[in-house]
């Protein structure tokens, strides 16, 4: 048993060293935008067309549903993956590269 805990710790330092390289974060942040924004245009395009149809439920929701989800519950999901994505990156980009500045004035 105190080999699989060393395991566990060792993968979860090396998880945590990777997470605070700036191109990972960078990369994370890409693929959670790109994820949102291909999910949001796809499902939009589901609301959209059930909106126009008035294939609508009694409470105004779009009728498709996806395991038992309304599509547009998935629709609010997909935008706030974007957004995070976006956060992420612009972190990513602007936020690490203060801390690359920083030591630059110290040297």
């Amino acid at each position: 048993m105190k080999s699989s805990k060393n395991v566990l710790n060792a993968s979860t330092l090396s998880i945590l060293y990777y997470i605070k390289q700036r191109k990972v974060i960078i990369i994370i942040g890409a693929v959670l935008l790109t994820i949102g924004t291909i999910a949001a245009v796809t499902i939009g395009h589901i609301v959209i067309n059930d909106s126009v149809d008035n294939n609508l439920t009694p409470q105004g929701y779009p009728a498709t549903e996806f395991l038992g989800i309304s599509a547009f519950s998935y629709e609010y999901g997909s935008v706030f993956t974007a957004i995070l994505g976006l956060f992420i990156l612009s972190g990513g980009i602007i936020g690490m590269d203060s801390k690359k500045e920083g030591k630059k004035l110290t040297k």
